[in-house]
């Protein structure tokens, strides 16, 4: 079985949205005053972070491969992403979605917020994908 190695690896900290002890209004689709969350867990990632120029010219200038995609025909933009073993998701028993909170990369406290979910890294030996991108973006959630 084949296990992906990460280029780099940095320790992330994420907190999840408890989704069953938050009250939503359907209606809305917004939270009810407050968002609760989940205890943190830390996994070691792959960080990429989106690369801008900068010209005076030009406002901003986003190099090939920058990550503005369309997951399912909608355009999401991102600061970059991380990239995590799916294997690595199932021993802590954790499944990142969107909203979830993205509080430390390495040493520094940031404040992330998951915007897209895409597997990735697919083999033929196992049943599915292996790797998770996770973009994230520097917002309020």
């Amino acid at each position: 079985m084949v296990v992906p190695v990460l280029q780099n690896p940095t320790k992330v900290t994420i907190t999840r949205i408890d989704r069953t002890g938050t009250k939503w209004n359907n209606r809305l689709r917004e939270n009810v005053n407050l968002i609760r969350q989940e205890a943190s867990f830390t996994l070691d990632c792959q960080v990429v972070y989106k690369r801008i120029m900068t010209d005076g010219a030009q406002d901003k200038i986003d190099f090939a491969g920058a990550q503005n995609v369309g997951i399912g025909g909608v355009s999401f933009e991102s600061d970059g992403y991380i990239i995590v073993r799916y294997a690595d998701l199932l021993t802590v028993g954790k499944v990142i979605g969107r909203g979830d909170k993205i509080t430390k990369l390495g040493q520094i406290d940031v404040e992330y917020y998951v915007v897209g979910l895409r597997p990735t890294a697919h083999y033929t030996d196992q049943a599915g994908f292996t790797l998770l991108q996770i973009f994230f973006l520097e917002r309020s959630p």
